[in-house]
Parts: C-alpha cells; sequence; structure tokens
C-alpha cells in the first residue's frame, strides 16, 4: 500500500478516529466553530523501535510524526 506520507507502507498496527473543533472565524467577538474528522495511524515496526503516527484531518494528509507510545 502506498501511504499519503510518501513512502511505501504496511498497513497500520491501529487506526484512531475522532472528531475536533477548530477556529473557522472570529468576528465582531465571536467564534465560529467547524467540525473536523480525523484518523491517525499509528505503525509499530517492532521491539525498541519507534512508532510512526500518521494523521488525516478530513481525508486529507497533514503530517507524521515518530516517537514512543
Amino acid at each position: 500500500m502506498r501511504g499519503q506520507g510518501g513512502e511505501e507502507c504496511d498497513e497500520p498496527a491501529r487506526k484512531e478516529q475522532r472528531r475536533e473543533a477548530r477556529v473557522r472565524a472570529v468576528t465582531r467577538g465571536r467564534t465560529f466553530l467547524t467540525t473536523v474528522a480525523t484518523e491517525e495511524w499509528v505503525y509499530n515496526s517492532g521491539p525498541g523501535r519507534l512508532l510512526c503516527h500518521r494523521k488525516f484531518p478530513d481525508d486529507r494528509f497533514a503530517e507524521i510524526k515518530t516517537g514512543e507510545g
């Protein structure tokens, strides 16, 4: 499978879905929010290796982070 993050990859170890509120606009002291559906894929390359997290707000690739847990 070719990930939207650029390189070849296997299926993620887990996928997490959530909805997030974001500021759409601030007008005359009022804040208008919008809701964004975000999916995060987590890849685990094995013991002693860092996890890779890929984030897709509104089905668009946004970022890759590596780290523990």
